[in-house]
């Protein structure tokens, strides 16, 4: 019988609680590695929604060698090859990385990644995305690629509903999570993710919550009653960078 490998989506509110100074743990790196079989999985970094920010990327390639995964960067700024087949083609872990939802949209399609990237997802590729990397997985998102403004925005719609990142951040997203959740363009089920979670899908179903910050959690509303309920995040293991843990 042929093997079934699930579809799996790990979606983190903000990419700070990723990419940590060497002192802290990288904890969320390590529950990422553990979506691949593979000891050293080859981790593909797509930046376009930062505009490749060269720092963003240094700190992928430092995190990279601290971890011990091997580091891929997809820059649609220099492309050594324009065919979509090949953009995801050698990857173990697709991550997304944060920055200007619009932007990000706009270049994916653009460049007929968006197409490659369901694909790739659809072929058991483990895809990971971060505040704009997250929110472009899903049919809504509420984002603030106009700075001064956050408004509601569709996303690929490879998971269903709609999802609100930093949702603790600013009072302003709250107000406009709710707003939109209640009007009839909402998709659900509608997500409300603070900083320092991450919550892991499964096959589009959503499998289990995850934190660095015992006082950060997620929400989920229920589309019949409006309802929040609190979703239990599981806080992940300080001691994994430190001798005698998992990690390096």
């Amino acid at each position: 019988m042929e093997e079934i490998i699930p579809r799996r989506f790990i979606a983190l509110s903000d990419s700070a609680s990723l990419f940590v100074p060497s002192w802290q743990p990288a904890r969320l790196m390590h529950f990422i590695m553990e979506t691949s079989a593979r000891v050293q999985p080859r981790v593909c970094y797509v930046g376009a929604a930062k505009g490749d920010d060269p720092k963003r990327i240094s700190e992928f390639y430092y995190l990279a060698s601290r971890i011990g995964f091997v580091p891929q960067v997809l820059s649609f700024f220099e492309l050594d090859d324009g065919n979509p087949d090949s953009f995801f083609a050698e990857a173990d872990i697709i991550y997304i990385d944060g920055g200007s939802t619009r932007n990000l949209l706009a270049i994916l399609r653009e460049w007929g990644a968006d197409a490659a990237l369901v694909k790739a997802y659809n072929g058991g590729i483990p895809v990971v995305g971060a505040s704009a990397g997250a929110s472009i997985m899903f049919e809504w998102c509420l984002t603030d690629s106009i700075r001064t403004d956050i408004r509601p925005h569709p996303g690929l719609g490879i998971i269903p509903g709609t999802v609100c990142a930093h949702y603790g951040a600013r009072p302003e997203r709250q107000s406009a999570f709710f707003e939109f959740a209640s009007g009839y363009r909402a998709r659900f089920p509608a997500w409300a993710i603070e900083d320092g979670v991450a919550l892991e899908f499964e096959n589009e179903k959503m499998v289990r919550g995850v934190t660095v910050n015992e006082a950060a959690g997620a929400l989920r509303m229920d589309e019949r009653t409006g309802i929040l309920s609190h979703i239990r995040a599981v806080c992940l293991n300080p001691m994994l960078d430190l001798p005698g843990g998992t990690g390096t």
